[in-house]
Order: C-alpha cells, then sequence, then structure tokens
C-alpha cells in the first residue's frame, strides 16, 4: 500500500456551498428591486464562504474588498458599495464521529471500470455550519428565508467530491487520480430556525439572520493498491469469481488471440462472461451474443465463447498499436452474465 491519504474536509465545505446556492438558483424575479438583482447575479456574487464569525463583521470585510469606493457627485451614493442581499456560511472548528454510532467500514474498493483498486476506510463524522442571510430590507430577508426554507425541506443530502490520487509505485499504474463521491446528509431537515443578527453598521441598518446546520457524511482514508487477482461478486443464487488476465502485449500486427476458462480462473466450464481493457481503459464486453465494442469506432472486434468448454477467442481489426492487452474474466455457480 502507498502513502495514506486523507479526503478533505474542505471538500465538504466547497459541496454545502453549492447545496446552499441551489437554494437561490431558478427563482422568480418577483418581489423587491434588491430580490431581482439577487436573482440575476452569479453564483460568486450570491454565496460566500467566510470565516467571519458575525454579519456585521462579514459586512465590513466586503466592504473592504470593494476597490475604489467613492460617492456619485450626482447622488451622493455608493459607487462600489457591497451588494446586499448576500449569504455567507462557515464552518465551525471541530468535529464529533458520532452519526448515531455507524462502524468504520474498511476494505479494498474498485473504480467504476475496474482498472483500479483502493484500500480505504470509511469514517462517519458530523460537522456544524453556520449560515447567514443578509439583506438591506426586511422584505427581501423574508424571501430570502422562505426560499432557503422551501429548499432544505425537500432537499436532504449532496454529493461531495474527493480526489485520491493514483499512487505512482503501483506497477502500471494510470496517470492522474480518482474522484470518489460521498454524500452528505443534512440533519433533521426540516426543523428550521432562523434567528434575528441584525444590527446598524455605519449609517446603515443591516438586517440578518442565521440558522444551525449540522450534517452527517463519510470521510475516507486509503490508498491505491496492486489491484487483487480475484473479485468476488455475490448473486442471488450464489457467487461469481473473477480473476484480471494478462492477455498479451499488443505489437501493431497481432490481432487474433484465443484462451480458456481453465487458463484463466482454473476451471472449464461456468464461464459467463467479460470484459477487455486496452492500456489499462475499458476496450470491449462479452455478453450471450458475443463480443461488443465500448467506444472505438476504428476497429471491430468477432469472436465467440465456448460455453461448455470456456474456450474463448476475439480477433480486433485492424490490429491495436502496442499496449497491454488485459482481460476480466468470470466463472459463477449460478446462471447470468456479467
Amino acid at each position: 500500500m502507498s502513502g495514506e491519504q486523507f479526503s478533505e474536509l474542505q471538500a465538504v465545505d466547497f459541496a454545502l456551498g453549492a447545496y446552499i446556492a441551489q437554494a437561490f438558483t431558478g427563482l422568480a424575479e418577483v418581489g423587491t428591486k434588491e430580490w431581482k438583482e439577487f436573482t440575476r447575479r452569479p453564483v460568486s456574487r450570491k454565496v460566500y464562504r467566510s470565516d467571519k464569525d458575525s454579519p456585521q463583521e462579514f459586512f465590513r470585510a466586503l466592504l473592504a474588498s470593494r476597490k475604489a469606493e467613492k460617492t456619485t457627485a450626482v447622488t451622493g451614493e455608493l459607487k462600489n458599495s457591497p451588494e446586499l442581499p448576500v449569504v455567507y456560511y462557515f464552518r465551525k472548528p471541530g468535529m464529533t464521529n458520532s452519526d448515531n454510532n455507524k462502524p468504520i467500514k474498511a476494505g479494498v474498493f474498485w473504480n467504476e471500470g475496474l482498472t483500479k483498486a483502493f484500500d480505504l476506510i470509511s469514517m462517519p463524522i458530523s460537522l456544524d455550519y453556520q449560515v447567514f442571510l443578509l439583506a438591506w430590507d426586511k422584505p427581501t430577508l423574508d424571501k430570502m428565508m422562505l426560499a432557503y426554507y422551501a429548499w432544505q425541506t425537500r432537499h436532504d443530502k449532496f454529493a461531495c467530491m474527493y480526489g485520491l490520487a493514483t499512487a505512482p509505485t503501483v506497477p502500471e499504474g494510470l496517470p492522474g487520480g480518482e474522484v470518489l463521491e460521498v454524500n452528505a446528509y443534512i440533519q433533521d431537515h426540516r426543523t428550521i430556525t432562523f434567528t434575528n443578527s441584525s444590527a446598524v453598521d455605519k449609517d446603515n441598518r443591516l438586517y440578518a439572520v442565521t440558522m444551525p446546520i449540522s450534517l452527517n457524511t463519510q470521510v475516507l482514508a486509503g490508498a491505491e493498491v496492486v489491484p487483487p487477482q480475484f473479485i468476488e461478486i455475490q448473486f442471488a443464487a450464489g457467487n461469481v469469481t473473477m480473476k484480471r488476465y494478462p492477455i498479451d502485449t499488443c505489437d501493431g500486427v497481432k490481432t487474433a488471440f484465443a484462451w480458456s476458462a481453465k487458463e484463466v480462473v482454473g476451471s472449464d466450464a461456468g464461464l459467463m462472461g467479460g470484459r477487455l481493457y486496452y492500456k489499462g481503459a475499458l476496450f470491449a464486453i462479452w455478453y450471450a451474443a458475443g463480443w461488443r465494442l465500448v467506444s472505438d469506432a476504428n476497429h471491430t472486434i468477432t469472436g465467440q465463447v465456448d460455453i461448455a468448454s470456456g474456450n474463448v477467442t476475439a480477433t480486433i481489426t485492424p490490429a491495436l498499436p502496442a499496449g497491454s492487452l488485459e482481460g476480466v474474466f468470470g466463472i459463477n455457480d449460478c446462471p447470468g452474465y456479467l
């Protein structure tokens, strides 16, 4: 196992921000002037992630970020005053592993294409956040609260995307990394409590409310490992034993390949299906009707599988350029196909 990696809690922060932003997306432009302008703004100017503990601190930071703050000659209004209403949120320091005492899970997991294997542990955690809504007037703030209320009561989960780098020490490892998706769940999502945080800032009345959000999710720790030779898949009627099998190293000349179930998995009978990988990418799938290319429009593949003996043939034309050709095949003690 290569160096262990941990999923970042910041990935949960970003995912929650996207979840909050969806509450204020696609809303009707009906209401105050400020509300109409808010609905037209891009997400980057609607929702902010900040570590400020109070709306007043955040407002002052937002004010300081506006460059060339000047008054207009005609009205005396601020030319670059902060755009309100806005939303901002932050994660409180700390975490717990309660999550109803869910167990820590460990094991070897495969990516969707069965090209990479990862030795991972999944650990339940609970995180606490604070969300703030700010506006110049109460009618606009009311609409913001109702829009978020309507969203959260109908949506209790969102996806967190974790990146796990491919380990360079794994033989024939593929470049780049894998993106792993883990859900986060809002605790008690139908209970909404907005608390007044309004205050006077300079000469303006700043209307604001705050609400807590607690969520449960999983963090991952682990690394890419050398893929195991056998994969056990359970079906209702029995088990499937799959084995990775290096078929050949293509040389740009050879087009025909042949192998047997006995050679691959140690049995002459029960071969149920398989996949071909070329240079680590899924190339073709075998079903009962024969081979089928996945996405390559420049080649054809023909061949057959003798279910009784497990003998398999495949002819690929034109010949594949230099690269490794690998199969993942299976035998089973129940009917069905991979």
